[in-house]
């Protein structure tokens, strides 16, 4: 009986384990799709890095490119060249061994014309750095004083040619070279002053324009100049702070709640030698940006800090002056010293507006949540406390100025309950196996399986900062694993199982798009405006809105997930002061897809209030819709309600409540670090059961690339970049926005040819077009004709002669961009609506004159300015006439700031 029993549980053991084998088989062939090899982590960078030499001083740190990039497309940074036309750099070559060094020199504009292609025989070899300079003598006679032209330096390494993309700019005879090496000097001292109180109020604490107005002083994480002196120099983390931990842990600070309390200090220990970047360079204006690390001590613990700077300094004789300054200051999140309160993780000093997305459901959702730090992705499971760092390109085996280069950035897509996620990364891979190619790679990270798999990885030619600003505008995948992105004027369906591509939908930035708060759903409209389409990126399902009875629908926006929208009575088009269409709308719908497709009726429908007069647009989207609204005047005309003076918006007050939040992400006042972030947490972290996991990623045989053709008509439809003083970009279809914009961020703007449109600071102190002079003076029936047609007609005149029937354009309907538009071969029209007179200036400056709209539909041209006056031509009137250049703006405010000029395209 007894050998019975052991022989039957023998038979089971077997069993059980037979079972067990086949299982592991099974799960391993399942997990293993597309023929996954083994995990491994990322590969460290192997590309040299090119720093530009001036002295003993090296600047510019440039990264290799592998992939085609279109050069037209690419900003990056500027260097001043010598007089001589020569140049220095160095290659740190991190021990790879290079086997030729070459440059190229191309011309900025349409043609991107390739002006030189030499290889580089001047250079000294030292153990891991070559010292190169380049020569431009004999391409002299092509380039001119002034102009930025763009070198690519070419360097073959790892039998593949890295391209390195910059800027250049031949300063002609001055040996300053723009001034350069004292303006880098003056920051750097600036700079480094600020951890030295005591040199800091001797020598630069004149040059701050302090402003409690304007800068509350209540975070380290956001200081400019404004700030108070001992806000930019560090406050109580310079000094030695005693800080108690138990207040400290109350707030979430303390690595563990239940330690004794106990006193620690906290203070600034090391900072690193900045890397300094010139993003701007003119004769007396500089725009330069430094990037550092800060070290904290807290008691036994050190915490990591990215600091970036911007500077923009203004060089003179007398003195430098700074007419900009901004530090950034981010706690870098580190899974191996992170703090825990009883319902919070702490980030430290940082900027509250990180990527940061939960898992879903009604009920149960919100177990798992996912953030980025500092281009770092994180997720924790509120359910089992794990916490695991899912990606970024710098660790610390792999920390240097290669790997923690900031030309990406990381978006999360989605998180689901079992703690998987789904996210982008787009730019400049800085390592890995795509290491020094641009574009846009989707991951997923397996819980279960603790490791990232590359879904596939999108390259269209486009630089780095434009694809981020495109992942930011539009990157959603559904549950059929189709990722919806935008990438310059179309709609792309990737599909991420076979890696295929189609256009979902075509020329959407060439009319009107929004795109609601979660990105699963869009609507556009084109040039008819009867209809527009709506469409669910989950289901694939498109449905139209439209209009009745001869009757116009315009698309203003959405709110959350529901979109706004209005209908204009035939006959109820107006035109502003360009000549655009104004729409008047009177009534206003607002719905949303899972109600349109149920049949249901708009969730709000209503009249504008008569006292409103009509709706133009919206204004501002929040917990209420507030819109832009126009009443006709004693003369006719439409103003705004602003205008004329009601003190009150017309506002939708919305009703439906906001999607719950279970973890969200907050700031919290603590003494010595003045403000922290945190994230607040679901569920009560008990800290000794977290478990961090750092996840490999799965290797596999075949490539997972797509090469998308971008098929956008840049003629037909120009798009405008904007870039900001830390380089970062900003791409608009309205010239007016990005010009706006770009006056905001004390950047420039350029066109699809790298030419500029506008620059801040780039303005003469006076100017006057004398080209128009004699033309004015000799114009027959100035007086009588209508003066929009003689501003046009003037214009056209100074582009290059054209002779047009202009008033009988006019008279046809055509607007004043586009008859410009149909005689402008080489140039990009520039609407200026609402952009303030010191804004178009700049345009006057560079020799171009300016059209002005008047609220009477008449316009006047103006054709040059000094500190005092501005002149201009009423055509009324039949000559130029001096106006002062307060009551100048101040005209012109009052007729709306309506204006338009045009650029040359740079040959």
């Amino acid at each position: 009986m007894r050998d019975n029993t052991i022989k039957k549980t023998t038979i089971k053991i077997a069993y059980f384990f037979g079972i067990l084998i086949i299982s592991i088989f099974v799960i391993s062939k399942l997990s293993n799709i597309d023929k996954a090899d083994m995990t491994a982590k990322m590969s460290p960078a192997s590309l040299p890095v090119i720093t530009m030499r001036s002295g003993d001083k090296e600047v510019n740190p440039l990264h290799g490119y592998l992939s085609e990039v279109n050069a037209n497309y690419v900003r990056g940074t500027v260097w001043p060249i010598n007089a001589d036309r020569t140049m220095s750099f160095k290659i740190n070559t991190f021990g790879q061994k290079i086997s030729n060094v070459g440059f190229e020199l191309r011309n900025i504009g349409k043609d991107n014309r390739l002006i030189a292609d030499e290889d580089q025989t001047e250079f000294k070899e030292h153990d891991n750095t070559i010292d190169c300079k380049i020569q431009l003598a004999p391409v002299a006679d092509l380039i001119l004083a002034g102009r930025e032209y763009m070198l690519v330096i070419k360097v073959e390494v790892n039998n593949a040619v890295a391209k390195y993309y910059t800027r250049i700019v031949w300063t002609e005879e001055d040996e300053t070279r723009y001034n350069i090496d004292n303006e880098i000097d003056f920051i750097t001292g600036f700079s480094e002053a600020t951890f030295d109180r005591e040199k800091a109020k001797a020598e630069y604490a004149k040059y701050l324009e302090t402003d409690k107005d304007k800068e509350k002083n209540d975070t380290f994480s956001r200081v400019n100049l404004h700030s108070s002196f001992d806000q930019v120099t560090w406050g109580t983390l310079l000094d030695k702070s005693t800080v108690d931990t138990k207040s400290k842990n109350n707030n979430g600070l303390g690595k563990d709640k239940d330690k004794e309390e106990e006193t620690v200090d906290v203070r600034i220990t090391d900072h690193t030698k900045p890397q300094i970047y010139v993003n701007d360079i003119q004769s007396d204006v500089g725009t330069y940006k430094l990037q550092y690390r800060v070290t904290t001590q807290e008691g036994n613990d050190n915490r990591l800090y990215n600091v970036t700077e911007v500077y923009r300094v203004k060089w003179t004789k007398k003195r430098p002056f700074i007419l900009n300054f901004e530090r950034k200051m981010n706690c870098i999140f580190d899974t191996s010293s992170y703090s825990v309160g009883k319902n919070s993780i702490t980030l430290g000093i940082c900027e509250p507006d990180f990527e940061f997305k939960e898992s879903g459901g009604v009920s149960e959702g919100g177990s798992v949540f996912a953030f980025v730090s500092e281009n770092r992705l994180f997720s924790y499971n509120n359910v089992d406390g794990r916490l695991a760092y899912i990606f970024g390109f710098y660790d610390k085996e792999n920390d240097d100025i290669r790997a923690n280069w900031d030309n990406n950035k990381v978006k999360i897509l989605n998180v689901d309950e079992d703690g998987d996620v789904r996210f982008v990364v787009a730019g400049y891979m800085n390592r890995g196996i795509h290491e020094g190619r641009v574009g846009i790679a989707v991951y997923n990270y397996s819980a279960s399986l603790n490791a990232v798999e590359e879904q596939v990885f999108i390259e269209c030619g486009q630089a780095a900062e434009i694809l981020e600003d495109c992942v930011d505008t539009l990157a959603y995948v559904n549950d059929s694993n189709i990722l919806y992105i935008m990438l310059d004027q179309n709609i792309y369906e990737v599909n991420l199982t076979d890696r295929t591509y189609n256009l979902a939908v075509e020329d959407i930035g060439a009319g009107s798009y929004k795109i609601s708060e979660s990105e699963g759903t869009i609507a556009w409209q084109g040039d008819d405006l009867t209809r527009f389409d709506v469409m669910n990126l989950d289901t694939k399902v498109k449905e139209e809105i439209t209009a009745e009875n001869g009757e116009k629908v315009i698309l203003m926006g959405f709110r959350g997930e529901d979109f706004v929208y209005g209908f204009v009575r035939a006959g109820d088009v107006a035109k502003d002061q360009l000549g655009n269409p104004l729409y008047l709308m009177y009534r206003i719908q607002v719905h949303n897809m899972a109600a349109l497709q149920e049949g249901s009726k708009p969730l709000d429908d209503r009249e504008v209030p008569s006292e409103y007069g009509y709706v133009t647009g919206i204004k501002k989207i929040g917990k209420q819709i507030n819109f832009y609204s126009v009443k006709k005047n004693e003369n006719g005309e439409y103003e705004s309600t602003d205008e004329l003076g009601m003190e009150n918006d017309y506002v939708f007050k919305y009703t439906q409540e906001d999607k719950e939040v279970r973890n969200k992400v907050t700031q919290v006042a603590v003494d010595e670090y003045e403000k922290i972030v945190q994230i607040s947490t679901k569920n009560e972290i008990k800290s000794k059961q977290i478990r961090v996991l750092t996840p490999n990623q799965i290797l596999f045989e075949e490539s997972r690339n797509v090469e998308v053709e971008l098929k956008r008509d840049a003629g037909k439809n120009p798009f405008y970049y904007v870039y900001d003083m830390k380089g970062k970009a900003k791409v608009y279809t309205d010239s007016a926005k990005a010009v706006k914009d770009a006056e905001l961020k004390f950047g420039a703007v350029v066109g699809d040819t790298n030419n500029y449109i506008w620059r801040k600071g780039d303005r003469l102190s006076y100017n006057r077009i004398g080209s128009l002079t004699e033309k004015i003076e000799n114009y027959e029936g100035i007086t009588t004709k209508n003066p929009t047609a003689v501003c046009i007609d003037l214009i056209l005149y100074h582009y290059g002669g054209r002779n047009v029937d202009v008033e009988s354009s006019l008279a046809s309907g055509n607007s004043v961009e586009d008859i410009l538009r149909s005689q402008f071969t080489d140039a990009n029209i520039v609407k200026l609506d609402g952009c303030a007179l010191d804004t178009v200036l700049y345009y006057i400056s560079k020799g171009l004159p300016v059209m002005a709209f008047l609220n009477n539909d008449d316009a006047v041209m103006l054709l040059g300015y000094d500190n005092q006056n501005i002149d201009y031509l009423d055509p009324r009137a039949g000559r130029i006439q001096k106006l002062g250049m307060t009551d100048a703006k101040d005209w012109f405010a009052k007729n709306g700031n309506h204006f338009i000029s045009y650029v040359p395209n740079e040959k």
